[in-house]
């Protein structure tokens, strides 16, 4: 059974990711959580008529508890999202190569305010894979 600390832990070892579904635009979701308790949240579209990229970031706060995460958004608002996480090994392939991943992360809302515009028909789940120093101290040569 996990513990908020272990949850903890395993959320700051890993840099997240949404994998989107085949898409006509070039994409990146991501987040972060640090060590102080703090965290962000990424967005960026481009590609076919856009000459700029549409980008949406987020800056929060964050306490783990049993089953939710608490975020305290830079604007001051609140969200309570319901999380599972799993370990799970899953492959993706991303700019020609194959990219490992450990970890879901499982949410009930997205990692974003709802002020934020951030389109709400993306699937809530989130991969992770350690951060590229670990999987290079650890030897792996697909980093």
């Amino acid at each position: 059974m996990s513990t908020p600390a272990s949850v903890e832990k395993a959320l700051i070892a890993r840099d997240w990711f949404s994998i989107p579904v085949i898409s006509a635009h070039h994409m990146i979701i991501e987040f972060h959580f640090d060590f102080d308790h703090t965290g962000w949240s990424r967005y960026a579209i481009w590609g076919n008529d856009q000459t700029l990229p549409n980008i949406i970031e987020a800056t929060w706060s964050y306490v783990v508890q049993d089953k939710h995460l608490l975020l305290t958004w830079d604007d001051g608002t609140f969200s309570t999202i319901d999380y599972e996480l799993i370990f799970e090994e899953k492959l993706a392939y991303a700019r020609g190569s194959e990219q490992k991943y450990d970890a879901i992360l499982r949410v009930s809302e997205h990692l974003f305010p709802i002020s934020s515009g951030f389109p709400q028909g993306w699937l809530k789940d989130y991969w992770g894979r350690p951060h590229k120093e670990d999987q290079i101290e650890r030897g792996d040569t697909n980093a």
